[in-house]
């Protein structure tokens, strides 16, 4: 059985209504991150690599669960990603898992996206994927594995895309699943404000 572990955040921009869904993803490529965090939040976050004060906010990592309570009080979204357990190093992150195991039950899964490399590389942009998450073009007949936030429903569906990642695509192999979560909160929000397109 596989084991999966949330290794990296994101935080975000509300998440753009296309195509007749929500596009949520483990890349910032579709999902926009925010350009500025309250100083407060910044003292709870890192690079995903460890390092204070990140500039960017689209690969973090929480270093005090609080941080989840003020990233909602500053209504902020934020994209936690997952992947199996054994893929950890190979991403090189070193994720913290007692902040994890902390907020975990206060995160919703919503999906499965595909990633390649350890730069949340996803397919939906860079690949092979059944709707393009720009213009909700329809691009192959297997749109309907895809849910309402623009990402796979099922991980066998999901890994099946990986494999012709891999194939068509292997500059960039390999290609694997990222679990995206939002909390609890945010997909609230997401599913009460008004699409916009």
């Amino acid at each position: 059985m596989q084991e999966w572990a949330i290794v990296s955040a994101m935080l975000c921009n509300r998440p753009r209504f296309v195509g007749g869904r929500y596009w949520l993803s483990a890349s910032n490529a579709v999902w926009e991150p925010v350009d500025r965090v309250s100083d407060d939040l910044l003292s709870m976050l890192t690079d995903e690599l460890g390092n204070v004060n990140p500039r960017h906010y689209d690969a973090l990592q929480l270093t005090d669960p609080k941080a989840l309570g003020l990233m909602e009080t500053d209504g902020l979204y934020t994209c936690y990603r997952m992947i199996e357990s054994a893929r950890i190093d190979f991403v090189g992150l070193v994720p913290s898992e007692r902040v994890y195991e902390a907020i975990q039950s206060s995160l919703e899964f919503v999906g499965w996206d595909i990633c390649s490399g350890n730069g949340w590389l996803s397919a939906s942009c860079h690949g092979i994927y059944p709707i393009d998450p720009f213009t909700g073009v329809l691009i192959d007949e297997n749109a309907k594995m895809i849910n309402e936030f623009g990402l796979f429903r099922e991980l066998r569906n999901c890994l099946r895309y990986c494999k012709a990642n891999d194939q068509k695509i292997a500059d960039h192999a390999p290609w694997f699943p990222v679990g995206v979560l939002v909390s609890k909160d945010n997909l609230r929000r997401i599913r009460t404000k008004p699409r916009s397109a």
